[in-house]
């Protein structure tokens, strides 16, 4: 029989290390239990090292839900795949609304082309950010007029993946 058992321990001083306990049982002849192997593999680096990374999702969470500015991740068609509350608030949509939408829809025609330039150079790689005045279509129809300041996320292997729309 195998048995594995993850622990937490408090050593005399204080320090908190991880660990797993895999234990055997080896038995005789008659298959009696006779002694058991025991071997710890310390996990402690791994588990410091997932408790900070949460620790910074918690963190990214917070500061994109309550940031001052309307914040949004869109993705590389243009459809909505995050938005905070200041951005709901700004455009007078729900979340559930905001969703269903593309930034292009919502975008006056006017600012359309230049808007779709400057994605192109994002993906190219010419700039890796933009910032430009738009009139969007808030809900109810009123037009807004906003400050927008664009950036591309890229993944480690240099591919996009998305963008981080700050809209004032």
């Amino acid at each position: 029989v195998n048995h594995v058992l993850g622990l937490e321990v408090v050593l005399p001083d204080g320090e908190i290390v991880w660990a797993y306990c895999r234990g055997i049982v080896v038995r005789d002849a008659s298959d009696e239990p006779s002694f058991i192997v025991t071997h710890f593999v310390d996990f402690t680096a791994r588990k410091l090292a997932e408790s900070r990374e949460q620790q910074a999702d918690l963190r990214f969470e917070r500061e994109f839900a309550d940031a001052p500015n309307g914040i949004a991740l869109v993705d590389l068609d243009g459809a909505f795949i995050k938005v905070n509350r200041s951005l709901r608030e700004i455009m007078g949509y729900t979340e559930q609304e905001l969703l269903a939408l593309t930034l292009p829809a919502i975008t006056h025609p006017e600012d359309l082309d230049a808007d779709r330039e400057q994605v192109e150079a994002l993906l190219d790689g010419q700039t890796d950010r933009y910032v430009v005045e738009q009139v969007y279509f808030a809900a109810r129809g009123r037009l807004i007029w906003t400050k927008v300041a664009r950036s591309l996320v890229r993944d480690s292997d240099g591919r996009p993946v998305h963008f981080i729309v700050h809209v004032e």
